[in-house]
């Protein structure tokens, strides 16, 4: 860390976050590693340089029978600060003694803070209060240590983020870096070593238009007509499994919860999936469309260029909507029941606006076509924008 970084350390409790701040104190033994201050080993360095640091931790490190001032002037004494309520320590509630904690931590002027749960015991207003004092801090040049498992309260100072798991660093990295990116990253990487379930679903949806080939026995004048319907009901059975499975993958190990503990922005977080979802759901229609193009004898020489803006709009918003439910139901024991029962209802306007544009391309009359793209767009616009506002509440147990 440099002068002036706001490292936020979060995880589970028992994660180590403590035992952590108490090694940087120097209030316990690391069994193995090193801890660096200016380039130099900061467990064997000389008392005198305790001065540098500020430690906040659970234990207030009060007197109960000396007062608040009686205690800010004995520690001032101890780091040689020159004359820094009369009541006594013992006697202030648990969120007194912690702004008195916090105080005791700062009033030498330490290049480092060191935070353990600063939070813990200090009502709304007192909270916010000491976010912005942090914040002052942290433009004065402190680095500055904080643990915390309630993200909600992280102040907006914050520059490095650090998760443990177990003792373990499971993730860190610069908290503004760390967005929808690195969730689309990691969604393509597992369905790439996975590539049987996008073969799986693409397979899929040809054999429901297969079906509807040979269940209808439609003329020549039927193909064109029927053709874009069946494209579209086979793309919304194929992605009703694909969210699923998705999902699924999430809920495996705990690694949702592991998102969650993250500093991830829950729109962010939303954001990412959507548009891994969207991703995969045109991939399958890189197959999907040809087939159907071929089984329905559907010519789309002079249209593919309109056909390919309907189904990317048409797909985002299917994606948006199956990647909120499939959050949903992955929470429940009947979430493979559950998920077509949410989601098939709610996709029907985006997916007949969908068939309706198709529909107008294939029968070459394409009066209505601009409306139907103007509606698909409509939509994609209000489920996008409820969906992320709300999936923070929804992805929360």
């Amino acid at each position: 860390m440099a002068a002036g970084d706001f490292l936020v350390i979060v995880g589970p409790n028992g994660a180590g976050k403590t035992t952590l701040v108490r090694t940087l104190a120097r209030l316990a033994r690391p069994s193995s590693g090193t801890v660096r201050l200016s380039g130099e080993d900061w467990l064997s360095a000389p008392a005198e340089r305790q001065v540098e640091v500020g430690v906040v931790s659970h234990a207030t490190f009060l007197y109960d029978g000396l007062s608040a001032f009686e205690n800010l002037v004995f520690y001032a004494t101890l780091y040689g600060v020159e004359d820094p309520s009369d009541r006594r320590a013992g006697t202030l509630s648990r969120g007194q003694a912690q702004r008195l904690s916090i105080a005791r931590s700062a009033l030498h002027d330490p290049r480092i803070l060191l935070l353990d749960e600063p939070y813990a015991g200090l009502d709304p207003h007192a909270a916010s209060r000491l976010g912005v004092a942090l914040g002052r801090l942290r433009s004065a040049g402190r680095a500055i240590v904080l643990t915390t498992h309630d993200l909600a309260r992280v102040p907006a100072a914050v520059t490095h983020y650090l998760v443990l798991v177990a003792g373990k660093v499971a993730d860190a990295g610069e908290w503004s870096t760390l967005a929808d990116g690195e969730i689309i990253t990691k969604d393509v990487r597992l369905e790439a070593r996975r590539v049987e379930n996008l073969a799986t679903m693409a397979i899929f949806a040809v054999l429901v238009v297969v079906v509807f080939v040979f269940a209808g026995d439609p003329t020549p004048e039927d193909l064109s007509r029927l053709g874009p319907g069946a494209l579209w009901v086979s793309l919304l059975f194929a992605g009703a499994i694909g969210f699923q499975r998705w999902f699924a993958q999430e809920e495996r190990n705990g690694a949702l919860q592991g998102l969650l503990l993250t500093p991830v922005d829950r729109g962010a977080l939303f954001i990412g999936k959507w548009i891994g979802a969207t991703l995969f759901l045109l991939a399958i229609e890189v197959v999907l469309v040809p087939a159907a193009s071929m089984l329905y004898d559907l010519h789309l020489g002079a249209v593919w260029p309109k056909l390919t803006l309907v189904m990317v709009i048409v797909t985002i918003g299917y994606a948006a909507l199956g990647t909120f439910f499939a959050a949903i139901a992955a929470h429940t024991t009947a979430g493979q029941l559950l998920l077509p029962v949410l989601l098939f209802p709610l996709s029907v306007p985006i997916l007949l606006s969908g068939a309706g544009a198709s529909q107008q391309l294939m029968t070459g009359d394409g009066t209505a076509y601009w409306d139907w793209v103007g509606l698909a767009a409509a939509f994609d616009v209000i489920f996008g924008t409820v969906c992320t506002m709300t999936f923070e509440y929804v992805i929360t147990e």
